[in-house]
């Protein structure tokens, strides 16, 4: 996740940017070059496809900052369960401007646009990872509010494609460094919305699954 801590013009727009829309192009062009920044090959159809068959499946949500016309970055999110809280999580899994945008406002809006709707929707927090080296990325997101998870580790189980056995997995294959490395903090913002009231847990938890069992996909 590559971000740049900047106080500039803000993007013209940010809008949701499924497989429909006219800009989704740009976005999966920008999304091949954002792999190709974290070392992996260049491969644009490939890419386009997969992006396009994650958000056609409701596996993730897009949004791209457009500014006359062209798509200057993009954030990803997915929606998860937040159990504990009968709540949902918003997880940001991808954050990119193109390098010749960067330091102009971008990645900020970016993720207060995420904020701003997973906050409408009643979340009970926003969360992200980042390596731990990238001061930048980390100076934006404690100014956003974002706060680091302690007590925490990151475990990976990383297939390899040519073993069958599951408990023979561990410890082989190659980690994607774009989001699957082990020096990554998390860091979450929270809604200050929920409540704990254990009188009412039994209905809400009743409530909580019904709705997780029936949930439509939210667009960003």
């Amino acid at each position: 996740m590559t971000a740049a801590h900047s106080e500039g013009t803000r993007p013209q727009s940010i809008v949701s940017t499924g497989p429909a829309h006219p800009a989704f192009d740009q976005v999966a062009a920008l999304f091949d070059d954002y792999r190709a920044h974290y070392g992996q090959p260049s491969t644009p159809e490939i890419t386009r496809s997969w992006l396009h068959d994650q958000i056609a499946q409701h596996r993730i949500s897009a949004a791209a900052a457009i500014r006359a016309d062209f798509v200057c970055g993009f954030i990803t999110v997915t929606i998860m369960p937040a159990s504990l809280m009968l709540g949902t999580s918003w997880s940001v899994r991808d954050l990119y401007v193109a390098p010749h945008r960067r330091r102009s406002g971008i990645a900020k809006a970016l993720l207060q646009h995420v904020i701003r709707n997973a906050r409408a929707a009643g979340a009970h927090r926003v969360s992200l990872q980042t390596e731990t080296g990238n001061i930048p990325a980390l100076a934006l997101y404690n100014e956003i509010g974002f706060q680091p998870v302690t007590g925490l580790e990151l475990l990976n189980l990383t297939f390899d494609p040519t073993l069958q056995d599951p408990g023979g997995m561990a410890g082989h294959g190659k980690q994607l460094a774009a989001d699957e490395d082990g020096h990554r903090l998390e860091w979450a913002v929270k809604s200050p919305a929920y409540s704990s009231d254990s009188t009412l847990a039994p209905i809400r938890a009743s409530s909580w699954i019904c709705s997780q069992l029936s949930r439509q996909p939210i667009a960003l």
